[in-house]
């Protein structure tokens, strides 16, 4: 995995409890995306 998705997926983590009506990061989206890419 390249720091990129890392830098990603810990944004997304640590930022979610601001996001409670919306329910995930708006950052998720794009690390599930490549994600798939990756797999």
């Amino acid at each position: 995995m390249n720091l990129d998705l890392l830098m990603l997926a810990s944004d997304a983590l640590s930022s979610g409890s601001l996001w409670p009506d919306k329910g995930r990061h708006p950052n998720c989206g794009k690390f599930i995306e490549q994600l798939e890419k990756e797999v």
